[in-house]
């Protein structure tokens, strides 16, 4: 995240005064005396006013949110905007509330145990693991998106592919009892596939089951395939973007016994969602920015957001679409059996902090 680099470059500069700053020869005493008295005041100043600052966020009631990523680096769809431009942890610090994100590389599973233990309060992460957590008994309440079509495609390796009927007789990377499965069985099905023929590989290591040839094509989350195809390994034939329901969605969900206590949370972060999804409205390239890495690249970023450049999927309202979206994903959870049981998915979301949220801000 560009905070944690501007804090890294602001120690740097700092450092750097004290070596060389710190190295001045003498000057008239007099004046000297009276510097060295005005800095005394100034530094006094100075530390009652952080003191000030640190009792004020002591008295912050902590929000611990988990979401994939690493170290500093998060990856929270819309909600990287809301943080990057300050608006999370403005409208939490209002609230009453601290700010507090946790990643996680394997989002799902390792939240989820998070959330089940009472370390974390809340989660920014994907449809499937909500499903599973609160099929397992650790119930949340979905509170607003992130993202409301993440989008997936098809990278292949082989030129003779170029369209859907043409993995018939294919090796294809498919992930089973994942999201990635749910986008396929909807491929195949639209687009008349006889998944007979083709043959599915199971496997996480894409990249190197493609180089050796062990595999023809990948399903993948688009920019993670555009990813791939900037590096060289392969080419998406197909963005995936017609297929009906084979979206899912980004979420933002809180504990049932935390959000029960403090409701004014889940308004506060839809506030900032709000604030955020106009941003990138006025200025899509500041939400590539914002989610870019080193890796990932702002121009890689937007060629996965090709079919949607105006970002309206980055709606935060839980809109009808979503809910018959969350439907339908809750019926093939159940069917597959990735999940024991099935989710009262209108007990599964709330609308009215959305609702609130848009009051407050005047919309």
């Amino acid at each position: 995240m560009k905070k944690s680099i501007t804090k890294i470059a602001v120690m740097a500069a700092f450092t750097t005064i004290l070596a060389f700053g710190g190295l001045t020869g003498c000057g008239n005493s007099s004046k000297d005396e009276k510097s060295t008295d005005n800095k005394k005041t100034e530094t006094t100043q100075e530390t009652e006013a952080a003191s000030t600052d640190e009792k004020k966020n002591q008295d912050l009631i902590p929000v611990r949110l988990g979401v994939g990523g690493q170290g500093n680096t998060y990856s929270m769809e819309l909600a990287n905007l809301a943080y990057k431009n300050g608006y999370l942890e403005d409208e939490l610090k209002q609230a009453g509330y601290e700010l507090q994100l946790q990643a996680f590389v394997q989002t799902g599973p390792e939240v989820n145990t998070a959330l089940a233990s009472g370390d974390l309060d809340g989660a920014i992460y994907g449809d499937f693991p909500l499903f599973t957590s609160n099929s397992s008994g650790i119930k949340s309440t979905l509170i607003a998106t992130v993202n409301q079509k993440v989008q997936y495609g098809i990278l292949t390796v082989k030129d003779d592919i170029k369209e859907p009927k043409d993995l018939e007789g294919k090796r294809v990377i498919v992930g089973q009892g994942t999201v990635i499965q749910y986008f396929w069985e909807h491929y195949v099905k639209q687009n008349d596939i006889d998944a007979g023929k083709v043959e599915i590989v199971n496997a996480t290591d894409a990249a190197s089951l493609l180089q050796t040839g062990e595999a023809d094509a990948y399903v993948s989350i688009m920019t993670a395939a555009k990813y791939m195809e900037s590096l060289g390994l392969g080419k998406v034939f197909d963005d995936g973007s017609d297929v009906e329901g084979g979206s899912t969605v980004g979420v933002v969900t809180l504990r049932n016994d935390f959000l029960e206590q403090n409701p004014q949370v889940a308004v506060a972060i839809n506030k900032a969602l709000i604030k955020a999804y106009g941003d990138a409205q006025a200025d899509p390239d500041s939400f590539y920015n914002a989610l870019a890495t080193e890796q990932m690249t702002a121009e890689v970023l937007k060629t996965g957001y090709e079919n949607d450049p105006s970002l309206t999927q980055l709606n935060p309202q839980i809109t009808d679409e979503v809910i018959t979206h969350l439907k339908d994903l809750n019926d093939w959870l159940v069917e597959n059996q990735l999940i024991g049981s099935p989710v009262d998915v209108d007990q599964l979301y709330d609308t009215t902090y959305y609702d609130q949220a848009e009051k407050e801000l005047g919309k």
